[in-house]
């Protein structure tokens, strides 16, 4: 949009409203959060831990793992985009990376998601949000999902247009299933879901050794 920013918001009849808005301007994206060759271990809670967030989060080269709650990375409420890249993500309790908000861009790539004791990556897109993001895209790419005890990767409920790219990836030796993609689960007409098909795309993957099935698409 370049310059233009452009707001509207309608207030219910006959009452007092208050409106707060707060604008960050820059030649990037702000982030909420940047992890970046950390090493995040060995903690009675989740290692990193994002509520609410509103524009980006980005752990880099960083390692996650022996956490002991919920998560090794858990992001729950807010939207915006989330990009996990060349780190390690490993032996935590319960899952490696767990998202549950209302939705925008995910981006793991180079990394190793492994040996966590719930699933490797769970994808949860929150009905009940009040946010609304302008995209909704899953990426996983060039990275190693082995060793968790259950689903490896679970992409679940996105509604309306979306993207889910799933490649260049080994999912190995994995306690159950090693990718799982679920379909919109809402009624489209009754409840307003955005026009559009999600785009799935799964290729140049490798599956191994996974106890479960390799791909299970439901419903």
């Amino acid at each position: 949009t370049g310059n233009n920013i452009f707001i509207t918001f309608t207030a219910k009849k006959k009452m007092k409203t208050e409106v707060f808005l707060e604008i960050t301007a820059g030649l990037q994206k702000a982030a909420d959060l940047n992890v970046t060759e950390s090493v995040v271990s060995d903690n009675n809670g989740r290692g990193v831990w994002v509520e609410k967030m509103r524009s980006d989060v980005h752990i880099h080269r960083s390692t996650v793992q022996r956490n002991n709650y919920v998560a090794g990375v858990h992001v729950n409420w807010g939207s915006g985009n989330i990009n996990i890249t060349h780190s390690d993500i490993s032996q935590n309790f319960v899952d490696g990376v767990n998202i549950t908000y209302g939705g925008g861009c995910q981006n793991i790539s180079w990394s190793k998601i492994e040996d966590n004791v719930g699933m490797g990556v769970a994808t949860w897109i929150n009905e009940t949000t009040i946010n609304t993001p302008v995209r909704q895209e899953f990426i996983l790419a060039y990275s190693n999902i082995s060793l968790n005890y259950d689903i490896g990767v679970l992409v679940g409920n996105f509604c309306g247009p979306s993207i889910v790219n799933v490649s260049g990836n080994y999912f190995e030796s994995g306690h159950y299933i090693g990718l799982e993609v679920l379909s919109c689960w809402r009624d489209s007409i009754l409840e307003g879901v955005l026009p559009g098909l999600m785009n799935l795309q799964v290729g140049h993957n490798h599956f191994q050794r996974n106890t479960g099935v390799a791909a299970k698409l439901a419903p």
